[in-house]
């Protein structure tokens, strides 16, 4: 058996407080992000920072879910872990997102352009979205194109209205 040093205790202690304090609103964040998405499930952390995901009361694996479902899941965590950093490290002030809507059906892209852009308005994110095909814009500041012409890139901005 291995005793913890006082000094590990208090350590736990204070972890655990953190967590204690913490939780809640993560887990509050995600749920209101679950029903703004649609998703049809119920996403929790607990104490140790275990995920469950629960559909009509059962605990449920998320191998389980399609690939669509499990990016969706991803955001919202996502989003949800950056409103907690940015609250701890106030600087931040840039995030880019790489290919977020692949494998997303059309209602899930709206879904979470509309929460992204709720979420940035919140807490004060310069954003990058970087995607391989046509958004919707209205909720986008700027749209940027690069294209490889003659073997250089051209970039392309312009601001949306």
């Amino acid at each position: 058996e291995i005793k913890k040093k006082p000094h590990s205790r208090s350590l736990d202690g204070i972890k655990n407080l953190a967590v204690r304090s913490i939780l809640p609103s993560f887990n509050n964040n995600i749920f209101i992000m679950v029903k703004e998405m649609g998703i049809p499930f119920g996403i929790k952390f607990d104490d140790k920072f275990n995920c469950t995901i629960h559909h009509l009361g059962q605990e449920i694996s998320p191998k389980t879910l399609s690939t669509g479902e499990k990016k969706k899941v991803d955001f919202v965590i996502i989003m949800a872990l950056i409103k907690m950093i940015k609250i701890r490290f106030s600087s931040l002030n840039i995030l880019f997102l790489d290919e977020i809507f692949s494998s997303i059906d059309a209602d899930g892209v709206y879904h979470i352009i509309n929460i992204l852009h709720e979420t940035i308005q919140d807490i004060g994110l310069n954003t990058f979205v970087i995607n391989h095909s046509n958004l919707p814009t209205e909720l986008f500041d700027y749209h940027v194109e690069i294209e490889k012409k003659n073997g250089f890139s051209e970039l392309n901005v312009e601001a949306v209205s």
